[in-house]
């Protein structure tokens, strides 16, 4: 099983052809996964991060030497936070203690936490397991990461100021969790007796705040923490990891939790019979209901709506499905995308842009769900891998093949915005309107405005060859 969008994972997803919300947007803020080049905003202070150095091909030096740089996007000045030559799989978090870094060394982790005005070290930690992943509370006060070099890979809680580890505690065979968006509070599934012909799940929640208030006290039992928010028995119930997965979807207000799962029915043969199945529970009754759909999935802006997918006919053609998340019903949308697809549910206007899986090509179809009504867009065959979302313009900017594309949701759009040179990664400054662009053949870093859509100011890296990734 998968933790994502736990970030050295999401990859490997695409890779392997895996379909449904796409986790190809970049914001300000979020926990960014370095090693590929990605650039990181700190959304405090619009800062951006970004890892470059001179790439290292020969036997003695398997590793690029590699350092990450911060740009002040008004002054242009460029400082360094850290080396992180011969270190691995390189992230960098933006928790309320500040700036942090997390990377390998022989298949261990170390935590670096920076202040993030001065970048001055404030505490660092090196660790005996290797972590892989990252999901934050709404407060920035506790981070979610994987240990995957533990038995069943039990996720961890960090608080962000102490960068005291935590185990989340529970007797099943494996653990999905994620935060909800308005409170530190956890919602997960626990799987148990997978192998069984009565597979089973059980949905547990709880505040971060009240656990660590107690001491991270476990119960008696000794197996949980105390004082769950809800603990609910689902029979039949196994984890979904075929061509969906079981990443725990959360509605925007809080209200809904949806737990892509796979439900089992035995058989006269004695074999067990499996459907895809979203499980939604209510967080205010704690009514949980069924409903066919695959994960992950992703919700209208207003919470009205889940959207999901699922199979279009028998050759691998999918199609988005709509689900009223009060009444569950469910209205099928077929897009003109043949095989596996991608989708991303704009911020503001519910607008869903559909793209092809990481192995299929098409043009992007956007479906809007007020009016009912799907649009192939015309020009180039593209897809949801690196993009960020103008919040207040219905618009995305989005980077493939080295060239920059401006995304129109309300006209369905989809346009080249020619550059001199070669971008690669994108993210955006939203106060100051500005995208931050990269660049394949050189360290320099642009900021580009998207109104008169030309390069505002650049930035050069003080190394002399771009890092190889």
């Amino acid at each position: 099983m998968l933790r994502l969008p736990y970030l050295a994972l999401v990859s490997t997803l695409a890779l392997t052809g895996c379909t449904g919300l796409t986790f190809g947007e970049n914001n300000p803020g979020q926990d960014t996964w370095l090693e590929d080049g990605s650039i990181a905003v700190d959304d405090r202070t619009e800062t951006s991060y970004v890892l470059a150095g001179e790439a290292k091909t020969d036997a003695q030096n398997p590793y690029p030497t590699s350092t990450l740089f911060a740009v002040d996007p008004d002054s242009g000045l460029v400082r360094t936070v850290e080396e992180l030559s011969g270190r691995t799989d390189p992230r960098l978090l933006f928790p309320a203690s500040g700036l942090l870094v997390m990377s390998e060394a022989n298949d261990k982790d170390r935590i670096d936490l920076y202040d993030h005005e001065t970048l001055a070290l404030k505490k660092s930690v090196d660790l005996d397991i290797r972590y892989h992943g990252t999901r934050m509370s709404p407060s920035r006060k506790f981070i979610g990461v994987a240990d995957n070099t533990s038995d069943r890979s039990p996720i961890h809680i960090i608080e962000a100021e102490t960068l005291d580890r935590h185990v989340v505690p529970h007797d099943g065979e494996w653990l999905e969790l994620n935060f909800m968006n308005k409170s530190d509070t956890f919602v997960s599934i626990v799987f148990y007796d997978q192998s069984t012909q009565n597979p089973r799940a059980r949905l547990l929640g709880w505040s971060m705040e009240q656990v660590a208030s107690t001491g991270y006290q476990l119960d008696e039992t000794g197996k949980l923490w105390t004082a769950p928010l809800f603990d609910i028995d689902v029979p039949n119930t196994a984890w979904d990891i075929a061509f969906s997965w079981s990443y725990v979807g959360i509605s925007p207000d809080d209200k809904y939790v949806v737990f892509p799962v796979q439900k089992t029915e035995a058989q006269p043969n004695g074999e067990l019979a499996s459907t895809h199945m979203l499980l939604v529970l209510d967080t205010m009754t704690k009514e949980v209901r069924e409903v066919p759909g695959k994960g992950p999935v992703g919700f209208a802006p207003d919470g009205s709506t889940i959207v999901s997918y699922g199979d279009q006919d028998n050759d691998g053609n999918q199609e988005l499905w709509l689900i009223d998340a009060i009444t569950l019903e469910t209205e099928q949308e077929p897009v003109k995308i043949s095989g596996g697809i991608n989708y991303f549910i704009s911020r503001d206007g519910n607008y869903v842009v559909v793209a092809p899986s990481a192995t299929g090509t098409a043009r992007l179809v956007l479906y809007d769900v007020d009016q009912d009504k799907s649009t192939q867009m015309d020009g180039p065959h593209l897809h949801l891998d690196e993009f960020v979302t103008r919040v207040g313009h219905k618009e995305m900017w989005l980077v493939e093949d080295e060239s920059l594309y401006r995304i129109d949701l309300v006209e369905a759009t989809a346009t080249e915005v020619l550059t001199s040179f070669a971008p690669e990664h994108v993210n955006i400054l939203p106060k100051r309107d500005r995208l931050v662009l990269d660049d394949a053949s050189s360290n320099n870093l642009f900021f580009f405005d998207p109104n008169i859509q030309g390069v505002k100011s650049t930035v050069g890296l003080p190394v002399s060859a771009k890092t190889s990734p």
